[in-house]
């Protein structure tokens, strides 16, 4: 019957036939990925399980980690988040879940952090009533969370001289970087050492973009806004994309993104390898800052932007957020 159709139609009206099937499918298919994200993601439901009630007690305390992280830290910052995070904890331990919990305790571990700042800088008054309420909440010190302390000459001998896995370890996300130029030519390595991440069918949709110039960085990071306390200290700035072009068919809607992940992950391993600092900046942007970038910087519009990476050289000394992490069998199904 089909055939039988296909000899009495034109190509041109074919061609729009099937030009509006293929568009019913992805309206279909957007429409399942837009029913799950309402119904399962925070966006408009309630947190009335643990994991999406710990994933905002990350989000949270990860907040007062990267403050604590900044080249220039402001007393008194993110008290507004401080006290959101004791209220969703507090929340947590009503609904009875494990206070042992790894993050749990890292979000305990960063509020001590945050005190603690407080009262070695002698600006203890300011931050009086979070200590209070969090006295309230907990009595047990915890070892996660917060920040900590590493040399540049202890992080480039891991990575000289280390297994894979004590690699893999050392690598932090950076927010304080030394006035020093990174050498281009590492830069260029790393891109090319990236290059081995696997792509769907090996298509290798993924671009990078490298922006040297400090005023086009300032009005990238003016659309952006997730670079307040260290865009200033950033020697250079990435963008990595991925190309809608080099995809077909409802079932790669997605596909840019696993394939710009793959590849920003493996150019971030590629940076810390070459000796370069790094932090990533999520593009978790509206459709009005994606419109904004693109006026900035010739990024083609067929290509989807993944995520910015600033970059500069190590410090003697600086401070990274601890970022535990969960605990394998929460992230570990094993069906044997």
């Amino acid at each position: 019957m089909k055939e039988k159709i296909k000899k009495f139609l034109p190509q041109i009206l074919l061609n729009r036939l099937k030009y509006l099937y293929v568009f019913y499918l992805l309206k279909k298919e957007y429409n399942y990925d837009f029913i799950r994200y309402i119904r399962y993601s925070v966006t408009a439901t309630p947190l009335n399980n643990y994991d999406k009630l710990t994933g905002r007690i990350i989000a949270h305390y990860h907040v007062i980690e990267k403050g604590l992280s900044l080249p220039n830290v402001k007393y008194g910052f993110g008290k507004a988040i401080v006290f959101d995070l004791i209220t969703l904890m507090r929340q947590y331990s009503e609904q009875g879940y494990n206070l042992d919990d790894i993050n749990y305790r890292s979000a305990i571990g960063a509020i001590e952090s945050y005190i603690n700042f407080h009262i070695i800088s002698n600006e203890r008054q300011c931050i009086k009533d979070i200590e209070n309420v969090f006295k309230k909440l907990n009595s047990e010190k915890s070892p996660y969370g917060g920040v900590k302390n590493i040399t540049r000459n202890e992080l480039l001998s891991i990575v000289d001289n280390s297994k894979y896995d004590d690699f893999f370890n050392s690598r932090f996300s950076v927010r304080d970087f030394s006035s020093k130029d990174i050498d281009p030519k590492l830069v260029t390595e790393a891109v090319k050492l990236a290059q081995k991440a696997p792509s769907v069918c090996n298509r290798q949709s993924a671009r990078v973009y490298s922006i040297y110039d400090e005023k086009l960085q300032r009005e990238i990071y003016d659309i952006h806004q997730g670079n307040r306390g260290f865009g200033h200290k950033v020697n250079k700035l990435l963008i990595i994309t991925s190309d809608l072009a080099y995809f077909s068919g409802t079932h790669e809607r997605n596909q840019s993104f696993i394939d710009g992940g793959i590849f920003l992950m493996s150019l971030l391993n590629a940076l810390h390898f070459k000796g370069i600092a790094s932090c990533t900046l999520n593009w978790s942007a509206t459709s009005e800052q994606d419109r904004k970038i693109r006026q900035v910087i010739n990024i083609k519009d067929s290509e989807n932007i993944i995520a910015l990476i600033a970059i500069g050289n190590y410090k003697e000394s600086f401070y990274v957020a601890q970022s535990n992490r969960k605990g394998l069998d929460e992230i570990f199904v094993d069906y044997k």
